[in-house]
Order: C-alpha cells, then structure tokens, then sequence
C-alpha cells in the first residue's frame, strides 16, 4: 500500500457497518475493502461487494467524519482483492 496514510482499521459503528481500512493518498480519502478467496469458484473476491456494501461504507464514512469534526468533498472506494492459491504437495 506504498504512498497510503492508513488513519483507521476496521472502522465500525453502532450499527454494525465497517469499513476495513480508511486511509488518504494523494490528498484524497480512500475507504478501502479487503475481499479474500481461496478459490474463484463463486467469482472474484470484489464481485460480492454490490450497491448496498457501497452505500453502507459511504454511511460508515459519514460517521467518522462527522465524530472528527472532518468534511470530505471528494472520496475512493478501493477494493483490494486477495487470491489465496492452496496448492497440495507443494514444498
């Protein structure tokens, strides 16, 4: 994550939404999900992040700014997907 300020990990409100990284790069706010799979049998890992994941995280972020005292005119959401090859008999 070369060049990423992380300002919190597994942000979570009252109401269960989180967000697993926020960050700042480049001088614009980064709300970042991290999706892992140990296989693509049910398609790559960023196909389960849909419409409402998104809205949640952007009401996640509200919260933070708002308990901050911060505004944010312009933000990224960044899904940072992970493939986990398990290979038997490899050594």
């Amino acid at each position: 994550m070369s060049g990423y300020c992380i300002v919190a990990r597994n942000y979570r409100i009252k109401s269960g939404e989180e967000i697993d990284i926020i960050a700042v790069k480049d001088g614009i706010w980064r709300l970042i999900e991290v999706k892992t799979r140990t296989s693509l049998d049910f398609g790559y890992p960023s196909e389960s992040v849909d419409k409402n994941k998104i809205r949640r995280m952007s009401k996640c972020f509200g919260q933070f700014l708002y308990e901050r005292g911060l505004g944010a005119e312009e933000y990224e959401i960044e899904i940072f997907e992970i493939l986990i090859n398990h290979m038997s008999n490899y050594l």
